[in-house]
């Protein structure tokens, strides 16, 4: 045991100690995305707000007067009502490009159109020619189907005697209850999309950038052949090394963890897709954060398993790095994969390794994580992890592995 510390202590020296490690490896993370996603929020505001006031071009052919009155007071609007057949296809060519916005063209002699018809066959029609790929045409298409819809009901109105009794009953109008809504549980499933597949990436990320170097870069300087000819047994290393791995990784997947808390306060939009979420029903306990900081540090010992496993194969640190990087695929897509599941996960789910994880780190933010999930979860990253400890001890007794012979 006091090899053990001593290994451990060695390894977790020297990364605190470095300044310029302690600075790339838990503030610069953090600091960066603050600053990425406060930029992100800035501008999808900013975005928002153009389009907002953005002034749009639309063009109206054969309109009644009495449509033409009804959107007189438009905001944000240039209309352009005197359009002729031959221009017709020149607009849509702008809209096609995403210089004009709208065109509109009622059918010629509408209202007697509508007087007269006696068919569905008859019904006169409005077409409208929008690009929906282009929020400026997107905006006027929107605000102009609610005219056409209000002017279809002044219609309505000069038909029917009495228009309101069209209506058989109302939906809601008096009811003031009728949304029946955790709000905790709602704001919380916004996070749980995004924040488990950014965790996943930052632990794994965190873990990977010590542990290369923590084994390869170690049998690439010369250094790991000098340690391993010590009296020190060579499993006290293997768990020395895995351990101090361990507590690193947790330590910089936490600042990152942080700084992604104050984006929240910052660029809500960027990680919740709203930007009217209300961050503050989301008052996560004691036991959700007890149970994040577990799930956390349970799949740590995966990754770092996963990493010194792979690092000891490998010759130089460059190597590492290339017979790592299917492996962090790997990862980011089974991330990916419960990033927009709607599906109610099955408990045997929460076993699968790494999947199984984002789906509990999910679950805990949107408040359904229950014991028995926890229990599943850490237990089999655990076991996993328990028995790539086992194999890299292993390794470490193999000269053939170790020297690379």
């Amino acid at each position: 045991m006091k090899n053990f510390m001593l290994i451990l202590k060695k390894e977790l020296a020297r990364v605190f100690t470095d300044k310029k490690l302690v600075f790339n490896s838990f503030i610069l993370p953090p600091l960066i995305l603050v600053v990425i996603y406060t930029i992100m929020g800035s501008q999808i505001d900013k975005l928002e707000k153009d389009i907002d006031t953005h002034v749009s071009d639309v063009y109206i052919q054969q309109a009644p007067q009495e449509f033409l009155d009804l959107i007189v007071d438009a905001e944000n609007v240039n209309t352009f009502t005197e359009v002729k057949d031959d221009e017709i296809q020149n607009i849509k060519d702008d809209i096609y490009e995403g210089e004009t916005d709208l065109l509109i063209i009622f059918d010629d002699d509408l209202i007697s159109k509508i007087a007269d018809y006696k068919t569905a066959e008859d019904v006169p029609e409005v077409k409208t020619y929008y690009n929906p790929s282009e929020e400026y045409s997107q905006k006027a298409y929107n605000q102009f189907i609610s005219y056409l819809d209000d002017y279809e009901d002044t219609i309505i109105a000069k038909r029917v005697e009495k228009p309101k009794y069209l209506n058989a009953f109302d939906i809601n109008r008096t009811n003031e209850d009728k949304h029946i809504v955790n709000e905790k549980k709602a704001a919380g499933k916004g996070l749980g999309m995004l924040l488990p597949m950014l965790l996943m990436i930052f632990l794994f990320s965190s873990a990977m950038g010590v542990g290369i170097d923590m084994i390869a870069g170690e049998k690439e300087r010369g250094t790991m052949a000098t340690l391993l000819i010590t009296p020190v047994k060579r499993y006290h290393i293997a768990l020395g090394k895995t351990v101090s791995l361990g507590i690193i990784s947790i330590v910089a997947s936490i600042c990152s963890f942080a700084g992604l808390l104050v984006t929240l306060k910052t660029a809500p939009q960027v990680l919740t897709g709203s930007s009217n979420i209300d961050m503050g029903v989301m008052q996560y306990g004691f036991t959700e954060l007890f149970m994040l900081l577990t799930v956390m540090i349970s799949v740590v010992c995966i990754f770092v398993g996963l990493i010194c496993l792979i690092s000891i194969f490998a010759k130089t640190v460059k190597e590492a790095g290339t017979m790592i990087s299917p492996v962090y695929m790997v990862v980011m897509i089974a991330a990916f994969l419960n990033m927009f599941s709607k599906a109610t996960p099955q408990l045997w789910q929460f076993a699968v390794p790494v999947y199984g994880t984002t789906i509990a780190i999910k679950s805990i933010f949107s408040f359904e994580m229950t014991w028995i999930k926890w229990l599943v979860t850490c237990g089999s990253s655990l076991i996993i992890a328990a028995i790539l400890i086992l194999v890299i001890a292993k390794m470490f007794n193999s000269e053939k592995i170790m020297y690379n012979k």
